[in-house]
């Protein structure tokens, strides 16, 4: 992480600090696979912007994820800021919410979710699974090291979308 510190201080191209950070979250989770999902205003959804592991690059064109309203349990999960591990996709109360194109393609028996925010909106998510269920474990310290990431990354989304890093436009009153 902080060799994505360095970079970020250099102004270094948003998508070079993408690939490692990506690429960091797969060797320290033991990944499958990992997406960074990016906002694409033209439309309110999250697509995928890069892909590592196994089937990354041609499952990751499934992740559209709707962000308003929120159209799925990731939708959901990124509207709340919600990070979260999911152990056993079988669940019945977690396979219920998950969108059918992820049962049906994806199929990961667990997963790691972290959206990014900025100001409240939603600017970005990272996912990362493992094909068995129970496989995927947290500790604290990769939890921290995971957001420390997230940060990072926004950092380079700053860069990336130049809207992210002027304050909001006051409103105008005309008189």
């Amino acid at each position: 992480v902080d060799h994505l510190a360095r970079m970020n201080k250099t102004a270094a191209p948003p998508e070079q600090v993408m690939e490692p950070a990506l690429g960091w979250m797969m060797k320290t989770l033991d990944l499958q696979r990992a997406i960074l999902c990016l906002r694409d205003d033209a439309r309110p959804l999250l697509v995928p912007r890069l892909a590592q592991g196994h089937k990354g690059v041609v499952l990751s064109r499934h992740f559209q994820i709707p962000v308003e309203p929120p159209g799925d349990l990731f939708g959901l999960l990124c509207a709340k800021q919600a990070d979260v591990l999911i152990s056993d996709t079988a669940d019945p109360l977690i396979d219920q919410r998950l969108p059918v194109w992820y049962r049906q393609k994806v199929a990961a028996g667990s997963f790691v979710l972290l959206p990014v925010h900025h100001d409240g909106r939603v600017v970005g998510m990272l996912y990362g699974d493992q094909h068995e269920a129970h496989a995927m474990h947290l500790n604290d310290r990769a939890l921290t090291l995971l957001k420390l990431l997230r940060n990072q990354l926004l950092e380079a989304l700053k860069r990336l979308l130049p809207a992210l890093s002027e304050p909001p436009a006051r409103p105008r009153c005309d008189a």
